[in-house]
């Protein structure tokens, strides 16, 4: 069976395509020149190490229908072997995987990708029904954030979809999931707090406070994502607004400013946090010094007591935010931000910058703090002692890297 990671990794690359597909700059394929290919002769491609923009998106649609045959039971809307947050990012990716089939079917409803869009599509709309939503409610503020960014995409998805085939079935879902997103996103916004380090989101409201670099890069990213796709959510069950004064107007009209100020205010502390190395890489979080639950001590009140892990998905979520600032503001410094992220992972591989081009060269083959000899690792990578959690990090870094 195919281990999860390669094909989270399978199933996000190719979401980068939004204009037609090349190879070394030129055209290879129209959208009808894309046909299946036999087992046999896409493997011996992928050990030749020269792949096609055609045969890599052969293998990412052969990557979904492994994840989709293999891990996913259709009869409880879930798979079953994923925790509740890794379910809301395989859907995400799924549901990236669909729109990228999507560029790559043709307007009538009959051919060969749209069967495909439909069949896998059915199963984002289940997961609707079997993602444990009461559960995620009730989990760390990153978990909840996770499953608002999956609805978001997969709203995406469909309004693109429906844009080539006009009344596609998939808007009908379009009300219920955009309910969901605006919901866990009020109740992850309860989790910015002013009362230690000066702002940031904590990661988790029943423990001690920590902030830690992916709530708050994910709580950009969905204020953003929310501010420039939700559809707007008329729904007010089971809950009603956030809290007003904090964020303003009624939640559920389409570009609410609301989300835009939650967006810049969260990326604002986030860069005055000093969450990152001397490689330029975010570290995990901060915990507060002399944090006494029991006493009701804060301690220091302040972001001083830094987890200097890092992990591959600390680099990319906030790539995604970063692009969504930048389209709703116009200011180029949230792209040069994230060109600046990327540079600095790449390194952390291994590689490079000289010359008068500022071209990348491969120079290490040591570990680089995220990797070596130009891969992009975990450290439990290195004693394949990663959990369902690790093996999940570097899909999420490309599918936010593709978003940028």
């Amino acid at each position: 069976m195919v281990p999860r990671p390669l094909l989270i990794s399978w199933l996000l690359v190719p979401s980068v395509w939004s204009q037609p597909w090349t190879s070394g700059g030129l055209p290879i394929a129209s959208r009808d020149q894309l046909t299946l290919k036999p087992e046999s002769s896409r493997s011996s491609d992928l050990e030749r190490g020269s792949l096609s923009g055609r045969e890599i998106f052969q293998h990412m649609v052969d990557a979904l229908d492994v994840m989709q045959s293999h891990f996913y039971e259709l009869w409880i809307g879930t798979w079953p072997s994923a925790i509740d947050w890794t379910g809301a990012v395989i859907n995400t990716a799924v549901s990236s995987t669909i729109k990228t089939i999507a560029q790559a079917s043709s307007e009538t409803k009959d051919d060969q990708y749209s069967k495909i869009i439909n069949k896998y599509f059915s199963h984002n709309a289940a997961y609707y029904f079997g993602e444990d939503a009461f559960s995620i409610r009730n989990e760390a503020y990153d978990d909840i954030l996770w499953t608002t960014l999956e609805w978001l995409e997969i709203i995406k998805t469909i309004e693109y979809r429906n844009r080539t085939e006009p009344s596609w079935h998939g808007i009908q879902f379009i009300p219920a999931f955009s309910h969901r997103a605006r919901l866990f996103w009020d109740l992850a916004a309860q989790g910015w707090d002013t009362n230690l380090c000066g702002g940031g989101m904590l990661w988790n409201p029943r423990l001690l406070p920590y902030k830690n670099t992916i709530t708050n890069q994910l709580f950009i990213s969905a204020s953003i994502t929310m501010y420039l796709s939700s559809p707007g959510d008329t729904i007010d069950f089971p809950f009603f607004a956030s809290d007003s004064q904090t964020y303003g107007s009624m939640p559920g009209r389409p570009h609410d400013p609301k989300y835009l100020k939650a967006a810049i205010e969260g990326y604002s502390w986030l860069k005055k946090s000093n969450m990152t190395n001397s490689r330029g890489l975010y570290v995990d979080g901060y915990h507060i010094k002399g944090y006494n639950q029991k006493n009701g001590s804060i301690g220091t009140g302040k972001c001083d007591d830094r987890n200097e892990m890092v992990y591959t998905y600390n680099q990319g979520v906030i790539l995604s935010g970063q692009r969504g600032l930048w389209e709703a503001t116009g200011n180029t410094s949230y792209l040069e931000d994230g060109y600046s992220l990327i540079c600095n992972v790449m390194a952390s591989t291994g590689w490079s910058w000289s010359g008068k081009s500022n071209s990348p060269i491969y120079k290490s083959t040591n570990w680089a703090g995220l990797g070596q000899h130009g891969i992009l690792e975990e450290l439990c990578d290195r004693s394949g002692s990663c959990s369902q959690d690790s093996q999940t990090f570097k899909g999420i870094f490309f599918q936010h890297l593709t978003q940028f």
